[in-house]
This record gives C-alpha cells, sequence and structure tokens, in this order.
C-alpha cells in the first residue's frame, strides 16, 4: 500500500510540475529571505502596511508553491525596479521549524559552494 501510495504521489507532483511549466505568473528572481520576512525585486511599488501574500517556490525540486501572507515593511526604488522589504504574518509553529530546516540547508549549500570556487 506504501509504494502504491508513493506512486501515486510521485505521478500528482509531475502532473502539477507539467501544469505548473505551462503557467507564467510566477516570476523567477533572486531573493533573500529568513523565517521572519523576505526581500526582493517588484515591477511596482507598495506602501508600508500595504498587506498581501508572497508565492514562492522554494526549491526547484518540490513543484508546489508555498504562499506567505506578509505586510510590507519598506519599499525602496532605484529608478527602474522596486525592492520590497516584506514580514511574513506569525506562522504555525511546524511550518516555521520547516523554513528554518530548510534556510538553514540552503545557506549551509551556499557557503560549501562558496568554498569549493576559492
Amino acid at each position: 500500500m506504501q509504494r502504491m501510495d508513493a506512486k501515486l504521489d510521485l505521478i500528482l507532483a509531475l502532473i502539477g510540475r507539467l501544469v505548473r511549466q505551462s503557467d507564467t505568473r510566477l516570476a523567477l528572481g533572486t531573493v533573500h529571505w529568513s523565517v521572519r520576512g523576505i526581500r526582493l525585486a517588484s515591477p511596482h511599488a507598495h506602501p508600508p502596511g500595504t498587506t498581501g501574500s508572497v508565492l514562492l517556490q522554494p526549491s526547484d525540486w518540490l513543484p508546489e508553491l508555498l504562499q506567505l501572507p506578509a505586510d510590507v515593511l519598506a519599499s525602496a526604488s532605484d529608478g527602474q525596479q522596486h525592492w520590497l522589504w516584506l514580514r511574513f504574518a506569525p506562522l504555525g509553529t511546524g511550518l516555521q521549524d520547516a523554513l528554518e530546516r530548510h534556510l538553514f540547508r540552503l545557506h549551509r549549500r551556499q557557503i560549501a559552494d562558496a568554498r569549493r570556487q576559492r
């Protein structure tokens, strides 16, 4: 039974990835994030206090998107692009722990890559 569940999960993940490949609503970009919030580039300015949500794909191997509610803390512009600093709404304990582990692994991988390039 577990093997059948694993196969079904794999098929659903692959179908989700195929559907998402044809969906262009998620823009690629570099972000700086922590468990508390995120800094990202935006084509539009948003005033501090604006409430919304951030839609992320935390990893390329994970086809599911993560939607986190957030508030705009600050914004800045360089004339062409707007930068937003967002604070996540309080997260559940399980989600916060999983996000902390994921970000720690990404950070350690980034450090290891930098050491290899020396």
